[in-house]
């Protein structure tokens, strides 16, 4: 019985056995429970191990990667859908008609890069920051640190869109126009002429309606 099981262990090692050590003793287990081995037999049994050696590395599952996202169904495509106005791949969401952003989705259903900073829930627009925490770039111009508008330059200094109407210089706020020339949005408040700058009112309204007061009555 010891020289059969000897045998077995080293007709085992020759062919490279795979499993783990519970694994091996059924096999050895299962073998020595036979009729005395026989040339055939062996020979059989060489074939099963290696069937078996064969199955078991197939349906090992490697560990995941946190950082990989869930592969999805294989698509039948191999020219995937594009969105028309920016031609980038559409959103992986069932039904999105979106342009993809990150990881395959569009920023509505999670492709967006959000604030390093610890905590923060807002998205990132520079540098991995919010705007808040200093994610924004600055202006070319030496000693200027507002943010770029357009062509590397704030405002002030060159950037942003300009005021359509011929021999204007400043900055347009809506339609083309700068504030001057019609540009911009008017205070909610029937009556009022004044710039909207909270909440679709001027200041004065805006803090009127806040204390409590009617603002028809204050224009």
């Amino acid at each position: 019985m010891a020289s059969r099981a000897e045998e077995t262990s080293t007709d085992l090692t020759r062919h490279g056995e795979d499993a783990n050590g519970a694994q091996r003793q059924t096999l050895v287990e299962a073998l020595l429970s036979l009729d005395p081995v026989d040339a055939e037999t062996k020979e059989n049994f060489s074939h099963y191990e290696a069937g078996f050696r064969s199955v078991a590395s197939a349906t090992t599952v490697p560990p995941r990667n946190p950082l990989m996202r869930r592969p999805g169904p294989p698509s039948n495509n191999k020219h995937p859908q594009r969105c028309p106005s920016t031609l980038r791949k559409l959103c992986d969401f069932p039904g999105c008609a979106k342009a993809a952003r990150i990881q395959g989705m569009c920023t509505e259903h999670g492709g967006r890069r959000y604030c390093d900073e610890p905590t923060c829930p807002r998205v990132a627009q520079f540098g991995g920051k919010c705007t808040t925490h200093g994610g924004v770039k600055p202006c070319a111009f030496p000693g200027c640190t507002k943010a770029v508008q357009s062509r590397d330059m704030c405002k002030g200094h060159g950037g942003g869109t300009r005021c359509k109407v011929p021999g204007c210089t400043k900055c347009s706020i809506s339609k083309g126009l700068c504030r001057g020339h019609g540009g911009g949005k008017r205070c909610a408040t029937p009556g009022c002429t004044k710039w909207a700058q909270r909440e679709g009112h001027c200041v004065r309204h805006h803090n009127a309606a806040a204390a409590g007061h009617v603002v028809s009555e204050l224009v």
